[in-house]
């Protein structure tokens, strides 16, 4: 079940896939690689913006992802 219908119908137990989750680790491993294969810094902290999806505001999870707006790496590595 998508993570949308899971939202309308009340089930909040898996809003994120797990197999999404996985996909957000390798990519943050992929980046962290190549910042040292690139001989730069790579940062202590990486945090990643979260949002509690509910019935209020899962809409704009909707967005397919191409369309969405990634975050500046400053404003999550620090």
């Amino acid at each position: 079940m998508p993570a949308h219908d899971m939202i309308l119908s009340g089930d909040f137990h898996q809003a994120l896939a797990f197999k999404d989750m996985i996909d957000l680790f390798l990519n943050l491993m992929l980046v962290t690689r190549d910042m040292r294969l690139r001989q730069e810094p790579v940062p202590e902290k990486i945090i990643l913006p979260a949002e509690v999806i509910d019935q209020t505001n899962y809409r704009a999870w909707l967005i397919p992802i191409e369309q969405r707006t990634c975050p500046e790496w400053s404003e999550v590595a620090k």
